[in-house]
């Protein structure tokens, strides 16, 4: 969603992981040496996940829908984002 990427070791591999899916633990161990910056990236990791249920919510209901689609009167596509 963000589009902002760290390098993070799960399971003995080597993962590009999007920030605001890291897990807690994995937030810390990064961000441990400003903790003002790990309580800001937190702050925003939580507030993307909720914004990210919420847009799961919508589209489910049909109230939005993803961007490479077609609205059924003809707006929307490719360039459309949600």
């Amino acid at each position: 969603m963000t589009g902002g990427y760290l390098r993070i070791k799960r399971k003995g591999k080597w993962e590009n992981i999007e920030i605001e899916y890291l897990t807690d633990e994995e937030r810390e161990i990064v961000l441990k040496d400003d903790p003002r910056l790990m309580q800001w990236l937190h702050m925003v990791c939580n507030e993307l996940v909720s914004i990210d249920k919420l847009l799961k919510e919508l589209e489910k209901s049909g109230v939005i829908s993803k961007e490479n689609e077609k609205h059924p009167n003809g707006i929307g596509g490719q360039n459309d984002v949600f």
